[in-house]
């Protein structure tokens, strides 16, 4: 596979990608192209591999060579591409002790960039709770504040609004939608169809698993 060059705008390049667990082959010569301002939606029922597909554009899990590739805006950020990348993933992996705001501190530390108060991602009232106490849904929000508070060009967010109410979906809409107006990408799954449809401006559809799943983008 070619790797964007340059002054191109590819944020995210994906050609003939196959993903198997075991025996299964979950994901089949999946091409997908992500650009500055896109949000590409992956679907499909459960166990298709969308959480499997996620952690592996995030860089988390091996692919074929070639098969994923990361434009300039995440190869030259600060500290390497990794700090390009944000990720979210569906259960937040975090130290319980850690109250909310120290958490985001330390993130804010290890990425070098600065601190941004907790309101800025709806968890005001949770500032001071320690992770090991949040709910669920404040657990999933967390998440992805930490996805996006070093400001990648590319994010990654598995179920982002999975638990949440309608008014904590909107500040997430909200995270999602300052990502493409600053020129980034983000490729996320969600079961939440209204949503899907607010925000997405793509989709990958993975197949069934009653055959070899297909994978197309729109």
């Amino acid at each position: 596979m070619t790797l964007p060059r340059p002054g191109e705008t590819t944020v995210l390049a994906v050609r003939d990608l196959t993903l198997r667990v075991g025996t299964r082959t979950l994901v089949h010569g999946l091409d997908v192209t992500a650009r500055p301002g896109d949000v590409v939606a992956v679907t499909g029922p459960n166990g298709t591999g969308k959480s499997t597909l996620l952690r592996t554009l995030a860089g988390l899990r091996r692919s074929e060579p070639g098969a994923v590739a990361y434009g300039p805006a995440v190869t030259a950020a600060a500290g390497g591409h990794r700090n390009g990348i944000g990720y979210a993933a569906a259960g937040l992996a975090a130290p319980g002790a850690f109250t909310t705001v120290e958490f985001l501190r330390l993130l804010a530390r290890l990425r070098g960039v600065r601190e941004t108060a907790p309101e800025a991602f709806g968890l005001g009232a949770c500032a001071a709770t320690p992770i090991a106490a949040l709910s669920t849904g404040e657990r999933k929000k967390v998440g992805v504040a930490a996805a996006v508070l070093h400001r990648p060009a590319l994010v990654i967010l598995d179920e982002p609004f999975e638990a949440l109410d309608e008014e904590s979906m909107d500040v997430v809409t909200r995270q999602v939608e300052g990502v493409r107006r600053r020129g980034g990408a983000v490729v996320l799954c969600t079961h939440r169809a209204e949503r899907t449809t607010d925000v997405a401006t793509a989709f990958v559809r993975l197949g069934d698993l009653r055959s070899s799943p297909e994978s197309t983008a729109t």
